[in-house]
Parts: C-alpha cells; sequence; structure tokens
C-alpha cells in the first residue's frame, strides 16, 4: 500500500481552525509570529490530527541538510515545518522558539542562494 506523504492534504482540515480563525489576524499585522494562538480546542485538534506530521517532517528535512548542507530547498521547507510546529505549541516561549528557527532557516536559506547554492 502506498504511503501518502502529502503535506499540504494534511494541512487541509479547517475545521479546527475555523472556529477561531476570525480573531486571529490583529488588523494591519504582517508578521506571522504576531498572530494569537489558536483557540485551545482547535489547537489541540490540529495537534492531535498533524503533530506526528509535522515533527517526522521537521525529523527528514533536517537529515536532508546533514546529507546536503548546503540545500537551500530543504532549509526553506523546514523553515515552513518550523511555522506549522509554532501552531500547534501550547507555550508561548515554545512558539516564539519555533518562529525564531524558522527565520534563522529561511535567512540560511537565502544565504546559501546568494552564494550559489541550490
Amino acid at each position: 500500500m502506498a504511503r501518502d506523504v502529502g503535506l499540504g492534504n494534511r494541512f487541509s482540515s479547517h475545521a479546527a481552525v475555523e472556529e477561531g480563525s476570525k480573531d486571529r489576524i490583529p488588523e494591519g499585522s504582517q508578521e506571522p509570529s504576531s498572530l494569537p494562538p489558536f483557540p485551545e480546542k482547535a489547537r489541540a485538534q490540529l495537534e492531535d490530527q498533524n503533530g506526528a506530521l509535522v515533527k517526522e517532517g521537521v525529523e527528514v528535512l533536517e537529515k536532508a541538510i546533514q546529507l546536503k548542507p548546503n540545500d537551500s530547498n530543504a532549509m526553506a521547507y523546514l523553515n515552513l515545518m518550523y511555522r506549522q510546529k509554532a501552531d500547534l505549541e501550547p507555550d508561548a516561549a515554545a512558539r516564539e522558539a519555533d518562529y525564531k528557527q524558522a527565520d534563522d532557516w529561511v535567512d540560511k536559506s537565502i544565504a546559501v542562494r546568494k552564494a550559489g547554492g541550490t
């Protein structure tokens, strides 16, 4: 049996997100890290549905970077995975740490591309 590895399909379940999404985006806000966390019920549901997949995604992308340290695409995707991970965190400090790691990975990805990496 083929294994479905499509991350987009796993994150398309919007039932839990829509519950509190109207109040989620502050007016005039541009920074994802400035968004309030999901309501606890929605966050817990998303974590139950996607937590293992996010963890696996982070692990696989970190392994890819170990094997190919200048892979800017893996770095960019790792940035996105850490942003997904931040949405699942119940603790504000953990969310901020994930956003910081995401920002670091996107900066590294841009630096590698500017230096002529892949």
